[in-house]
């Protein structure tokens, strides 16, 4: 089983964008912002978190943009049992997903992210809301509760 990363440094309330790779932490942001894990020439996964507004503020979405036709695994889990995956070529844009406090999601519930490209291998991890944020679900969370947590597998490329 792989291992959801901690927080990377530096995210947080406040922070609209991220850099630096996703690999071996959890990039996050809260609010609406854009994430381009990429340092030294490495790394091609980038994503964009919009919240919705008006009759829609109760969800949020996701754009995720690979390689030009390299598969996109895309899996979403929470701590609260939510769970939502997506396959897709070289783009991906989600429907709307439940933000955590919004239609009966439980008020401290955190939504990691996991996204594999699955011809090169390149995973990136994200994490929604960030880890003290004073949005629902900012306290440290991982899959299962408080503390270190196995998470799901990582999805290998094809053979």
């Amino acid at each position: 089983m792989a291992h959801f990363p901690p927080q990377c440094p530096g995210g947080g309330s406040g922070d609209h964008r991220c850099t630096g790779l996703a690999r071996d932490c959890a990039q996050c942001y809260d609010g609406s912002g854009h994430c381009f894990p990429r340092i030294h020439g490495s790394g091609s996964i980038q994503l964009t978190k919009t919240d919705g507004r008006g009759s829609l503020k109760s969800y949020y979405y996701l754009n995720i943009r690979g390689t030009l036709g390299h598969d996109l695994v895309v899996l979403l889990r929470s701590t609260d049992g939510y769970s939502r995956e997506w396959n897709q070529v070289g783009d991906l844009w989600t429907d709307k997903i439940h933000q955590p406090c919004a239609e009966g999601r439980a008020p401290d519930a955190v939504d990691l992210v996991q996204v594999t490209d699955g011809t090169t291998g390149e995973i990136a991890f994200f994490r929604f809301p960030c880890e003290g944020s004073s949005r629902c679900g900012g306290g440290y969370a991982t899959a299962f509760g408080t503390g270190s947590a196995h998470f799901w597998p990582p999805v290998s490329p094809p053979p």
